[in-house]
């Protein structure tokens, strides 16, 4: 009782005290939502280190896939009955394929590795509205120029990658920019769907990445990120692509 009377404000500057704090609490998990939305969506910057980080664990996961690739074929698998079914997106289930799963790449039974699709934060949201927008996709329809032969390969895809990413695994594997942009390829990854167990016999030109007939700067190389100008879903009609032969043919 007596401390009231010599404080008499005491109550008030608690009082004020706490809504300062509950205030900040407030500011504080809105701009975490704000930056946690912006991650989400694919939008605003990301660091050199972000990038670098992004680039090899793309890179690791691809040739995780290759190993578990490699894993089936050595079990007698043939090339037709290599089947891609997971249980994050659809569309690949492959007809072919046995049914105890010794030939899949996602199985305990076959490959024995896990699908995961692609950080949103990695993608350039420019091409949301494309369908395989987010995923790793395995296609059999286009071929790399000069890799083997002109016969569609099996090929691995991360497609809308941000542009800083896509420069960070052509450092990574060796592949120069030019005047700062990834090598573009005006006609490859262009695709009919995911793979199922067949092959293009002779894939045109539109789907061959590093077509010597366009104004390609990719070439004989297993493995790249490149600027695409046309094919592309998205307002600004570009995107930037990797891709990792799995099977080159």
């Amino acid at each position: 009782m007596l401390l009231n009377k010599l404080n008499p404000h005491r109550k008030s500057e608690s009082g004020n005290v706490f809504a300062i704090i509950l205030l900040g609490v407030f500011l504080l998990g809105a701009l975490m939502y704000m930056f946690q939305r912006s991650a989400n969506q694919g939008t605003g910057n990301i660091s050199k280190q972000q990038a670098s980080i992004a680039s090899q664990e793309i890179l690791n996961y691809a040739r995780l896939v290759e190993g578990a690739v490699d894993r089936v074929r050595r079990n007698s698998c043939s090339e037709s009955e290599i089947s891609f079914e997971n249980t994050t997106v659809a569309g690949y289930t492959n007809p072919n394929s046995p049914i105890d799963e010794s030939c899949h790449i996602f199985s305990d039974n076959g490959g024995k590795i896990t699908y995961s699709p692609i950080q949103k934060i990695w993608l350039d949201s420019n091409g949301e509205t494309d369908p395989i927008y987010g995923e790793y996709t395995f296609v059999g329809d286009s071929s790399v120029d000069n890799v083997i032969s002109t016969r569609s390969e099996l090929i691995f895809y991360a497609p809308h990658l941000r542009k800083e990413i896509c420069i960070k695994i052509n450092d990574s594997l060796g592949i120069d920019p030019i005047a700062g942009q990834p090598p573009e390829d005006n006609t490859g990854m262009v695709t009919s769907g995911k793979f199922i167990g067949s092959f293009v016999p002779s894939p045109s030109a539109a789907g061959r990445i590093g077509d010597s007939g366009s104004s390609s700067t990719i070439s004989l190389e297993q493995a790249g990120c490149m600027y695409e100008s046309s094919n592309c879903n998205g307002p600004t009609s570009s995107c930037y692509n990797f891709y990792q032969v799995l099977v080159a043919r």
